[in-house]
């Protein structure tokens, strides 16, 4: 198998994936694990999202200013599908539990709505959800949460 040559950026791209790609970084981790509850899997599913954006990298730079954060959880969401269930490792906390009792569809609108911060109509996008089961999704999630027993 032939190996592929490694694709060669400019500087103006590489700066813009370090200003504008690179710095989603943290949101898209905390996506994933909230998908994932695994430190492995999340990690690798970001991995894969950022690999794929990279590829892409002068598309990704064509599209509308502030849609990076968009393609990256869009990308970070088709590979957390695929991705196996894994157990939390060590003591799971409060948090973790609540997400791990809740539907993964609902987790996912509930977390890239109140945690990533796109709006209903980015998230629904995004996750591949029509609008109104997005919402839908995104209800019971709140619901879940705010009927929870979280220690505060």
């Amino acid at each position: 198998m032939a190996v592929s040559p490694k694709k060669q950026f400019d500087e103006s791209l590489i700066n813009y994936y370090d200003e504008k790609v690179v710095t989603h970084a943290d949101t898209v981790f905390r996506f994933a694990y909230a998908l994932t509850l695994n430190f492995d899997t999340a990690f690798k599913c970001v991995k894969g999202a950022f690999n794929v954006t990279a590829d892409h990298l002068e598309e990704v730079r064509r599209a509308p200013d502030g849609s990076e954060l968009y393609l990256l959880i869009r990308e970070c969401w088709k590979i957390c599908q695929k991705a196996e269930e894994q157990k939390p490792r060590g003591t799971p906390t409060p948090v973790v539990e609540l997400f791990r009792k809740m539907d993964r569809l609902d987790r996912a609108a509930l977390v890239v709505t109140d945690i990533v911060g796109l709006d209903a109509a980015d998230g629904a996008k995004a996750l591949g959800f029509q609008e109104k089961d997005f919402r839908e999704h995104l209800a019971r999630g709140r619901r879940a949460l705010l009927t929870s027993t979280l220690p505060v």
